[in-house]
């Protein structure tokens, strides 16, 4: 994957949370949101995968859409 800079949009209080940390970490902000998001998706790669492989099969037809929801609940 290509390495580049896209702006993401947080609502006011997130950035002022996000800039608070970067300030007493002496992290810029961009190096926080960044090990946020890795550190939630690490925590989430169970429930993401599930998604992925739900989405997948009923693209290829092999599940139908019903058998798709019962492995999302």
């Amino acid at each position: 994957m290509a390495s580049s800079a896209t702006p993401i949009k947080v609502d006011p209080v997130t950035d002022d949370l996000i800039s608070h940390a970067a300030h007493f970490l002496s992290r810029s902000k961009k190096d926080v949101v960044d090990a946020a998001i890795r550190e939630y998706v690490d925590r989430h790669r169970d429930e993401i995968n599930i998604g992925v492989r739900a989405a997948l099969a009923q693209l290829d037809g092999s599940r139908s859409e019903e058998h798709t929801s019962e492995l999302q609940s």
